[in-house]
């Protein structure tokens, strides 16, 4: 019955609104979202979802399954979120200046203000030193 699925799918053929991804989908979709994997190759992905190449960039063709692949990553971080703030406050109990300032400015107590004023005089002083150069000749 999956084989009859992922033909429908792969044909565009969709039931209700939620993105459907096919069985070939599916598996590469179990290798992409695994961490173990993040800096492998192509082929190798490939080779481990048990997946030819050629799946891989049709999926990715897809604006469906780009958006699919895209919510699961973001379901998958949300799941984090608990354990992470745990570890950043307890390196900021330990004295982690990096974390302390991330579990202050969460708590809506410290904001890190960045003066841009600088490099944009920068910016400015070279744009005007280009303006007063006169413009090159066809002759140099």
């Amino acid at each position: 019955m999956a084989g009859k699925e992922e033909k429908e799918n792969s044909e565009g053929g969709q039931k209700g609104t939620e993105y459907q991804p096919t069985l070939s989908e599916e598996k590469l979709l179990e290798v992409l979202l695994n961490p173990e994997h993040r800096l492998k190759s192509v082929t190798d992905i490939c080779s481990i979802a048990c997946v030819d190449r050629k799946i891989y960039y049709r999926a990715y063709k897809k604006p469906e399954f780009v958006e699919y692949v895209m919510k699961e990553s973001r379901s998958l971080v949300k799941e984090a979120i608990p354990a992470i703030i745990l570890a950043s406050a307890r390196q900021a109990k330990r004295g982690d200046a990096a974390h302390t300032k991330i579990m202050l400015g969460m708590a809506g107590l410290y904001n890190e203000k960045v003066d841009h004023s600088v490099k944009q005089e920068v910016v400015l002083r070279m744009v005007r030193e280009y303006d007063k150069k006169p413009p090159k000749s066809e002759d140099e």
